[in-house]
């Protein structure tokens, strides 16, 4: 209202007119900004300067332009109170609707990690070695489904995944919860965000590549790497390499590799697998679009 005044002040000065229109925004401005009751309190203080402006002019128009200006500058004041009012309400419910999601992503990445565990503890108890590895795969999937929670961008409309953190993270859970201590898996991963319905099959094929690597590459504790690395450039392309024996080509595609094709498919993407010497690099290449 200061500012206004100053305004009006300054127009009357330089002009000679006194229209009293400029002290109108400060009202607006005071009822939007500030407490309640704001914008009725600058209006009484807006009168309370034309009431001084007008002193010089007869008592009868005075009054009339005096009743005139402050109904005017009640209902923008009620306006602007109003729309303060409604302003907090959809702030204040864009808040709980953000810890409502936050809160539903933490109930169902805890129920997630509970039946890996459940899975993990059945495994070590099965007495077949195809349904320990089988339980032990379906553990991981779906620890890879519960970790993309973890990633999510805070108040993304999108639920958009931050990439490098997520498949850095990933990598590191592959190795730690590996059984050959003599593989190391790098992983090298470009700023990359995604929204979350790409972010998890690609991440899914990560998953599957580099345990297949684990799995199948490095037979009687043989040493060796795999490399992970994801570029966005135009298009997401993501190679995984080992150095290990190479790919059986005579061996039967498994439920991993099955997975793989899926979601490949689902990302409208692309794979190819190359011999190495050695090892084997296996390119995926994704359109880079929402």
């Amino acid at each position: 209202m200061a500012s206004s005044a100053l305004i009006q002040l300054g127009v009357l000065h330089l002009t000679g007119f006194n229209g009293l229109f400029l002290l109108l925004p400060g009202i607006f401005a005071a009822g939007v900004i500030f407490d309640r009751g704001s914008g009725f309190f600058a209006t009484l203080l807006a009168l309370a300067l034309a009431a001084y402006l007008m002193r010089s002019n007869e008592v009868y128009e005075a009054v009339i332009l005096l009743v005139l200006f402050g109904l005017t500058g009640f209902s923008i004041a009620f306006v602007s109170e109003a729309l303060r009012t409604t302003m907090e309400k959809l702030l204040k419910a864009e808040r709980t609707k953000d810890v409502l999601l936050r809160e539903i992503d933490h109930r169902t990445k805890n129920n997630m990690m509970n039946l890996a565990s459940v899975l993990r503890l059945q495994a070590r108890v099965a007495s077949q070695n195809e349904t320990k590895e089988a339980l032990r795969g379906f553990a991981n999937r779906i620890q890879v489904m519960a970790n993309v929670h973890d990633h999510l961008t805070p108040s993304s409309p999108n639920r958009e995944v931050n990439m490098t953190q997520y498949l850095e993270e990933l990598c590191q859970r592959i190795e730690e919860l590996g059984t050959k201590s003599s593989i190391t898996i790098r992983c090298k991963v470009d700023e990359t965000v995604l929204i979350e319905k790409k972010a998890l099959p690609l991440a899914f094929i990560v998953n599957e590549l580099v345990t297949n690597s684990l799995k199948y590459a490095f037979p009687r504790d043989r040493q060796g790497v795999v490399e992970v690395d994801l570029k966005s450039n135009g298009e997401l392309i993501l190679a995984v390499s080992d150095n290990g024996v190479g790919r059986d080509r005579t061996a039967q595609p498994g439920v991993g590799t099955r997975l793989i094709d899926v979601m490949v498919q689902q990302l409208g993407g692309t794979i190819r697998y190359e011999s190495a010497d050695p090892g084997l690099n296996v390119t995926v290449r994704v359109p880079n679009s929402h």
